[in-house]
């Protein structure tokens, strides 16, 4: 006997609904089993990072402490107070150091023996070099004539990059 047209219809609509919740059912279980196994993942790292530690505690030589830092007092961070004080008053001297040196510096340009300006170059091949460009430069402003010479060379880089850009863009 054959099922009447509208029968079959609902029997495969209920079948492919059926279908669709075990599928979804079987997900959630991949998903709950994926989860569980990442888990235990996890704890069997734990674990054996623990192990690993405790070995390490075990195998290290026993610390040597030097009776005179015995008596100190240690931070957090493992560095006694005297030690970082220490350290603070060495990076204080360096800092005060360096700031007498540039503050030496700054006052401007000294002279060195032959009455010439000395701009604290090491390298006196340069010192000349420079020496000379100064020579030759007019006794007018020299920021006037540097900032005409950069101006003029501003000039010339814009206009020919105009130049180049014949296209229209």
């Amino acid at each position: 006997m054959q099922q009447p047209e509208g029968a079959k219809k609902a029997l495969h609509i209920e079948h492919r609904r059926r279908e669709f919740l075990h599928k979804v059912h079987r997900k959630g279980e991949d998903r709950k089993w994926d989860l569980r196994g990442e888990q235990i993942l996890h704890e069997d790292f734990l674990q054996f990072e623990r192990r690993w530690i405790e070995f390490q505690n075990l195998s290290a030589p026993a610390p040597v402490i030097d009776p005179e830092e015995d008596n100190m007092k240690v931070t957090e961070a493992g560095y006694s107070d005297e030690m970082l004080d220490r350290v603070l008053s060495q990076e204080n001297d360096e800092v005060d150091a360096l700031v007498s040196f540039l503050g030496d510096r700054s006052e401007g340009p000294s002279f060195d023996i032959d009455g010439q300006l000395d701009y604290g170059s090491d390298d006196e091949n340069y010192d000349a070099i420079f020496r000379s460009i100064l020579s030759d430069l007019p006794k007018e402003n020299l920021t006037t004539s540097c900032a005409r010479q950069v101006s003029a060379k501003a000039n010339e880089q814009a206009s020919a990059g105009e130049a180049m850009d014949t296209t229209g863009g």
